[in-house]
């Protein structure tokens, strides 16, 4: 239940090097990029596509693939997507203008962010003889939604991983939360922590409960409250019995 008459801290959880959302909140990196090393070379003979799951997908692909690529291997790159606005604003802030020429727009899901509908999407524009490239994170669910999804699509799906995520140090994170909750005022005081993903959800809730030193998330104290940005973040909540925490 919400305190009456509280005081409400919101902590953005995220990436390290993210800015939070909203200039009032706390930042809480969770998780730094690992950028993977890729042996991949774009088909020569036949057009192909390409799509991120995310802005570090973005920006390992060029730190990583762009630069060993000669430009003339991309000529039959059509149709570049993202799963959501911000990471297509990632793509056409960060990869060249030789890459983006043959698409007239990057493909992103306008009513709905993630992988799921943008293949969706790719159904629509794309046939059997075209390949679409999945840039994308070792962890989270790229692979299995494709897996579970790809007998429905008109092309060929093929992931491809080029980064990973690795928790910070712990020292780091228990800095943080003690810092946090020095000057703890728990009768007025409630704390909202907010998370895009439910991979980023669920190491919040595992940080929280070796702090607070409980063993079930339904333990923790009735001041924490989350807000999950995303379906798989929400679905967290849900499977934790959490639900009733989520101000989203």
């Amino acid at each position: 239940m919400r305190i009456r008459n509280h005081q409400t801290v919101y902590v953005e959880c995220g990436i390290e090097g993210d800015p939070p959302k909203h200039s009032s909140h706390l930042f809480f990196p969770i998780f730094k990029v690992l950028h993977v090393p890729i042996v991949w070379k774009p088909p020569i003979s036949n057009k192909f596509s390409i799509c991120f799951t995310s802005k570090h997908a973005v920006s390992s692909f060029k730190l990583n693939l762009l630069n060993e690529v000669p430009k003339n291997q991309w000529q039959n790159c059509y149709h570049i997507g993202a799963v959501g606005k911000n990471t297509a604003n990632a793509i056409q802030n960060e990869l060249p203008d030789f890459l983006l020429k043959n698409s007239s727009e990057i493909l992103y899901p306008k009513t709905e962010n993630g992988l799921l509908p943008l293949l969706k999407q790719y159904n629509e524009i794309l046939n059997v003889n075209h390949s679409l490239y999945i840039f994308t994170s070792i962890i989270g669910i790229s692979k299995k939604i494709v897996i579970e999804y790809k007998d429905h699509l008109n092309y060929s799906p093929d992931i491809l991983s080029i980064y990973t995520l690795k928790n910070l140090d712990d020292n780091l994170s228990k800095s943080f939360l003690n810092s946090l909750f020095s000057n703890l005022q728990s009768q007025n005081t409630e704390f909202v922590f907010v998370a895009r993903s439910g991979q980023i959800l669920n190491s919040i809730i595992k940080l929280l409960m070796a702090f607070f030193n409980v063993t079930s998330p339904v333990n923790l104290p009735s001041f924490i409250f989350f807000s999950a940005w995303e379906k798989s973040a929400q679905k967290v909540l849900l499977e934790l019995n959490l639900i009733d925490r989520d101000i989203s």
